[in-house]
């Protein structure tokens, strides 16, 4: 098990009594919808929601926001709601023709509502898909980026006004020793995380008693949270070593509340031990936790931890594959477990576990698209804020893409890994009140703290090696924080709009990739020649006339997704001594750490093309 490639997700079983166009149209959704439908395919389109969303996702992947309009609720039960879903269905109807769909393949609204002709809708969604990765490939990253500006305030610019009383420097002070320091800042941060928690907890009890008039939108309780939160920003936005950072007594209460996971282990007093008491039996989940248990401790963590903090971290991990069995258990995990229980409580470090999943894109851990299309959005940003890092990558041979060598990992675990502790902390502090683009935000300002070793690089190799290494080793963790505060081309805006724009491309490149495997396994098992040949890949894209929009599906490799600290297996580093044997030998036979493979041949991947491969002679 330990060796195997994790599986991707994407290859779904076909819905049963929906044809092989509609089997189609439904994983395409999914992975740009990042949702999982029902089996029964024209039921779930039938009320027009689920084709508005998809319109309204393509019109931000393709800065087309303005276009963008709300859903009407609908029914799906056929007789309720049917205006409501003619509604949405001709607002999609609207948006294809305004998207460039030409007309004979747009559907009539009862040939959806009544079921008339379904194959009709397929090939009309199919057409969009056509129409919508067109349109994408045209866009350049500068004209993806100017979509959207800067705030003109917002807590990563500013935080006077938000500081008040927090707001000091040690030199105001009359304190004469670090412990003194120490001493101030921990009592004022404990002041300010009791005030935060009795403010949550006044907000429970209200929710309980069904009075959420305080509580929610812009009630005085909820202004009062959100203030509180804003003055947290506004002290970790400080560059002062002494009062802009967390004491080490407060980590674990502070991520607590910020996530919600406080509440949210308050709600549901019990249920941790209830998922305990369903562990009876073996699982594959449950093998893959045993055998990753006893290599995740960090060798600077080995004498804090204990046999019995192992237990806790694979009671955490079971337990959790049972509340979210359609995760399981996915490496990863584990390093986020190994680092919160060095500040919380085994429950506590569970519901911690809950809101690191859900901070993330639904699909990081699952299928992990949402973890390849986050790589993709690193890779822009890098080529916005340090060009000549990508530019050099480029003339050494490199595709850009080289840089999921180094955020793979610290995206899946949030830093916890191959971070130091401190570092990881620093970064927990900051995510749960700012959102996942602190993950951008460091990632970035790793790249500017090795730049000058990164453009010395004078082969594609060094360079593959230097970019592995990053995060390892010691780091000034202050030092980090401040620069990542400093990385101006991360706005909330831009990375949703870049994401938008990748899991498209993605998405239509995946299914394109899965339908052409599964043509060639049937072309085995006794089809006609004639049905296995190049017609289906053209009907998936809606009219032949069309084919030539997709050229750009050659340039996307077949993935081969590994977790990221699993040595790749003999056998495989024997091909890539025979197949890349300039490659192989610059490792000197040892076994590549490399976490996502991008293998493509010559032919088929433009930018791993035969121009690269002579890159790889040793310098």
């Amino acid at each position: 098990m330990e060796d195997e490639p994790l599986a991707t997700g994407v290859m779904l079983s076909p819905t049963r009594n929906v044809s092989k166009d509609g089997d189609i149209v439904r994983r395409w959704m999914e992975m740009v919808l990042g949702d999982k439908f029902l089996d029964d395919l024209p039921a779930a389109l039938r009320s027009g929601e689920l084709l508005c969303d998809l319109v309204n996702k393509l019109y931000k992947a393709l800065g087309m926001k303005s276009q963008i309009s709300p859903v009407r609720a609908a029914a799906t039960s056929e007789g309720d709601g049917d205006a409501d879903a003619l509604a949405n269905v001709c607002e999609y109807l609207r948006a294809c023709e305004v998207l460039g769909v030409a007309r004979q393949d747009l559907f009539q609204p009862d040939e959806l509502l009544k079921r008339k002709d379904m194959e009709k809708v397929y090939s009309n969604i199919l057409a969009l898909q056509t129409v919508a990765v067109s349109l994408s490939n045209r866009r350049s990253i500068d004209e993806r980026s100017s979509m959207v500006n800067a705030p003109d305030w917002s807590p990563m610019s500013e935080h006077g006004v938000f500081a008040e009383d927090e707001d000091i420097d040690a030199d105001d002070l009359d304190l004469d020793s670090p412990e003194a320091v120490h001493m101030l800042q921990q009592s004022r941060w404990q002041r300010l995380l009791f005030e935060y928690e009795h403010q949550q907890q006044r907000k429970e009890d209200r929710d309980r008693a069904g009075d959420s008039s305080a509580s929610d939108g812009l009630g005085p309780l909820a202004h009062g949270i959100w203030r509180t939160e804003e003055r947290i920003r506004a002290i970790l936005m400080r560059d002062d070593r002494d009062f802009g950072t967390v004491p080490e007594e407060v980590h674990g209460k502070l991520w607590m509340l910020a996530s919600g996971a406080q509440m949210e282990m308050r709600k549901h007093k019990g249920q941790y031990e209830r998922l305990l008491a369903s562990e009876s039996e073996s699982t594959e989940a449950t093998r893959q936790i045993d055998v990753d248990l006893h290599r995740t401790v960090a060798d600077e963590d080995k004498e804090l931890w204990t046999e019995e903090k192992s237990r806790m971290m694979r009671r955490i991990l079971v337990a959790y594959s049972f509340y979210n069995p359609g995760l399981g258990y996915c490496q990863g995990l584990n390093y986020i477990v190994a680092r919160s229980l060095q500040h919380l409580s085994e429950e506590e470090s569970f519901y911690l576990l809950i809101a690191i999943v859900r901070l993330v894109p639904d699909d990081y851990y699952t299928s992990m698209l949402g973890l390849v299309v986050d790589q993709h959005v690193f890779a822009d940003l890098v080529r916005l804020q340090y060009p000549e890092i990508s530019e050099h990558l480029t003339d050494l041979g490199g595709s850009g893409m080289e840089l999921s060598l180094a955020c793979t990992e610290w995206f899946l675990t949030l830093f916890a890994s191959p971070c130091e502790r401190d570092v990881t902390f620093e970064i927990w502090d900051a995510i749960f009140l700012q959102g996942d683009e602190v993950l951008f935000r460091v990632a970035l300002a790793l790249l500017q703290q090795a730049k000058t070793e990164l453009l010395a690089c004078n082969a594609y190799g060094d360079m593959l090696k230097h970019l592995n290494e990053l995060g390892r080793g010691k780091i000034d963790a202050q030092a980090l924080m401040k620069i990542s505060k400093k990385q101006d081309c991360v706005i909330r805006g831009r990375i949703e709009d870049f994401r938008a724009h990748h899991r498209l491309q993605l998405a239509s490149g995946i299914v394109a990739s899965t339908v052409e495997a599964e043509d060639a396994r049937s072309s085995t098992t006794g089809r006609r020649s004639s049905e296995s040949r190049s017609e289906p890949r053209l009907r998936i894209f809606g009219r032949k006339n069309k084919q030539g929009i997709f050229r750009h599906m050659d340039k996307i490799p077949p993935r081969l997704a590994r977790t990221f600290d699993r040595h790749l297996t003999d056998d495989y580093m024997e091909s890539i001594r025979k197949e890349h044997p300039h490659f192989a030998g610059y490792y000197e036979g040892v076994q590549l750490q490399i976490m996502e493979e991008y293998w493509g041949s010559a032919d088929s991947y433009r930018q791993w093309g035969a121009r690269n491969h002579k890159r790889f002679e040793r310098a």
